[in-house]
């Protein structure tokens, strides 16, 4: 019986994430929804760049020709000023874009986030990536500069040696965060550390002690690496995010039909965009060689922690439910499954495994002050 309801438990807590991640974000009643016709009035000429479509709904297009030169191209949203969070949904394909000898030089979007005291000084943050002959179809996802609040801007580049990208679909919108999540969120970690308390049971004279830190560990874990996990940009878990209805009251400033027929300042790539998220996913951005390291060190460090606190038994059924947890979150984020991440599974078993070698190595150490903080 217990276990049925410590199981229903769960289920109940991982419902509650679910919905508070989609629902974590709403429309800022103080800004439109920015499309490509709000923007396209202040593009101005730029050399191998061209627009379709009508008014309404246009498409803009870069074209590398026979000179073989990057063709960039920046749009500025109208009447915006600095904010903390914006919403993308867009669509982008590409035709017989060949990439150059770079690894990023291929056709690319990015937002500048300028800052709002000097917009001589900003962040590119690159939001998707096509090459040869691809469709993105329509894609959402939640951009924050990492110093907000900052001023977007849209920044496109065909940095391949042929081809062309197109951004066929663009909306944006400034969010900002429900006060449900402000709120739930905490309730949530503090159910979830009680949970883990619960599934372990009493440990020891303090028998409170060791189950709830434990719990807080796996929140750790929980947090760094599964919701919202290491990545800059957020994604919705499956689905959309909901952020309720557009506002349609709220209409972009006016803007001069004019500016778009004058020539646009020549723009030079940005080059290289550094690897964004928290440390340890920079590091296997930087050396692909050293991932399987990193997924071992990911479960064996708090493998460890937590077979001290509660002993390695107990701690194998949580660490194994965690490492699930991690690649389940990919795939609801979009990242996809594949033998790549059956290999990332291998190796936080090794993680484990390794945690438990020492553990019981430290058992056998004649220590009285180890031999205290090791008894259960």
């Amino acid at each position: 019986m217990r276990r049925i309801i410590l199981s229903g438990i769960f289920f109940t807590l991982t419902v509650a994430l679910y919905f508070l991640w989609q629902y974590r974000f709403e429309r800022s009643p103080e800004f439109p929804t920015y499309r490509l016709a709000d923007l396209r009035p202040r593009a101005g000429r730029v050399s191998g760049v061209e627009w379709s479509g009508g008014e309404k709904d246009p498409a803009i297009t870069l074209r590398v020709d026979q000179s073989k030169l990057p063709v960039v191209t920046r749009l500025e949203f109208p009447g915006i000023n600095a904010v903390s969070s914006l919403h993308l949904r867009y669509r982008i394909t590409s035709g017989q874009l060949e990439p150059g000898k770079e690894k990023w030089a291929d056709g690319r979007g990015m937002i500048e986030w300028h800052s709002d005291k000097s917009r001589s000084t900003w962040e590119n943050d690159g939001f998707t990536s096509v090459r040869h002959d691809s469709d993105s179809g329509i894609v959402e996802c939640v951009l924050r500069p990492e110093a907000p609040p900052a001023v977007p801007a849209l920044r496109l580049e065909n940095l391949g040696t042929a081809g062309e990208l197109t951004l066929s679909m663009f909306e944006a919108t400034v969010l900002r965060e429900r006060e449900i999540w402000r709120i739930g969120r905490w309730i949530l970690m503090a159910a979830w550390i009680a949970w883990v308390a619960a599934c372990i049971g009493p440990v020891g004279r303090h028998w409170f002690v060791r189950p709830a830190l434990t719990g807080a560990v796996s929140l750790l874990m929980v947090i760094f690496f599964v919701v919202p996990g290491p990545w800059k940009i957020l994604h919705p878990l499956g689905g959309k995010f909901q952020i309720g209805p557009e506002i349609r009251n709220i209409q972009p400033p006016p803007t001069n039909p004019e500016i778009g027929n004058h020539p646009a300042p020549k723009l030079e790539s940005v080059g290289k965009i550094p690897d964004k998220g928290d440390l340890i996913l920079r590091i296997k951005h930087l050396v692909e060689l050293a991932r399987p390291f990193l997924h071992a060190l990911l479960l064996f460090v708090p493998a460890l922690v937590i077979s001290c606190l509660i002993g390695w038994k107990r701690m194998i059924p949580l660490m194994a439910l965690l490492s699930v947890a991690i690649e389940t979150a990919q795939v609801m984020f979009g990242y996809g499954f594949d033998w790549v991440d059956v290999f990332d599974l291998f190796n936080d078993a090794i993680g484990i495994a390794l945690a438990v070698l020492l553990y019981r190595r430290l058992r056998k150490l004649k220590s009285p002050r180890l031999a205290s903080l090791l008894e259960f």
